[in-house]
């Protein structure tokens, strides 16, 4: 099944000793690329926030999870500012979150034009 090929992202956000909420990625075509979905998420949690407190990697999902619970998105699934979710395509996701004119840390290296509209 096609949907089984997705990248997920579940998050808790249960233990509120946790700033950015606990995170595990599922699915994906195969294991190198979940890798390097780790790598491209570490690097822009890194850009998005310079000096942070906490783990890249999950700085970026939470801020993309924000932008999904505000938005009333599809790509998030059940989710709660409480509790947490689920990001069912959290490729998709990051990069709808990437080519808001906002975030332009995310796009320092992109010399292509991104579209402005926002598909969810």
């Amino acid at each position: 099944m096609r949907y089984k090929r997705w990248l997920r992202a579940y998050a808790s956000y249960e233990d509120k000793s946790l700033e950015w909420g606990s995170w595990l990625l599922s699915g994906g075509a195969h294991e190198g690329f979940k890798e390097r979905f780790e790598v491209a998420a570490t690097r822009a949690g890194m850009a998005l926030r310079p000096g942070l407190t906490g783990k890249p990697f999950e700085v970026w999902l939470h801020h993309v999870f924000l932008d999904l619970l505000e938005h009333q998105s599809k790509l998030l699934f059940a989710g709660t500012r409480d509790e947490g979710g689920i990001i069912v395509r959290v490729c998709e996701a990051s990069a709808v979150y990437c080519s808001d004119s906002k975030r332009i840390p995310c796009r320092q290296k992109t010399t292509a034009r991104w579209p402005t509209s926002r598909r969810r």
